[in-house]
């Protein structure tokens, strides 16, 4: 995935049950397609998904950014995209 595709990931693109996700938006037609998840990559979106709920409330918001928005020393906000590597949440716990 490019970085782009990963900072503007949101839960709605996510599919659990079929361990995968969907990249709707990207530099190219080509780029819009289906990645599979392995293991490694299914526990880090859950462990996510667990911190989001904890952060966030119990339900999820399907439009929330996976890699929600930290500016500053701010909460994260959910409702917008992280705007860079160095400016992103803390690391999962």
């Amino acid at each position: 995935m490019r970085g782009c595709e990963i900072r503007e990931l949101r839960w709605r693109d996510i599919d659990l049950m079929d361990r995968s996700l969907v990249i709707r938006r990207s530099k190219t037609l080509a780029g819009e397609r289906m990645i599979p998840l392995n293991a490694n990559a299914y526990t880090a979106i859950m462990r996510l998904r667990e911190r989001a709920q904890k952060d966030f409330g119990a339900v999820l918001q399907t439009d929330w950014y996976v890699f929600p928005s930290a500016e500053g020393y701010s909460r994260p906000d959910p409702k917008k995209p992280m705007s860079g590597w160095r400016r992103g949440a803390s690391p999962v716990p």
